[in-house]
């Protein structure tokens, strides 16, 4: 069972050797199929329909509903979360999944 849940080294490399091009032709600004992934690798704030001026964890929000909100206002971004081992992302993570879920938010990846 697990066996068949890893991906195939040469799809990786085939997803990575296609970001390269698209890179390589279209920069790490430009707009595209990669451009999630782009900003990703720049550090930039996650793109919001809200906008990226207001701080991304409002006063007295709590971690758990500034994710949810965050989510729902990503425009075609990602909202990249870590910490160290044991400091809450799973948990974190799938309430905010459940949440979206719940709403009707499914993804557009297939």
């Amino acid at each position: 069972m697990f066996h068949e849940q890893i991906v195939p080294a040469r799809d990786l490399e085939d997803s990575l050797l296609a970001f390269a091009d698209h890179i390589a032709t279209a920069g790490l600004d430009g707009d595209g199929p990669y451009r999630a992934a782009s900003e990703f690798l720049c550090r930039r704030p996650p793109r919001r329909r809200s906008g990226i001026g207001a701080p991304l964890r409002r006063a007295d929000e709590l971690l758990v509903d500034a994710t949810v909100r965050l989510c729902r206002e990503l425009d075609r971004g990602v909202l990249p979360i870590q910490g160290p081992p044991g400091s809450g992302k799973t948990y974190v993570g799938a309430r905010a999944i459940v949440a979206l879920a719940t709403n009707g938010k499914r993804s557009r990846a297939a």
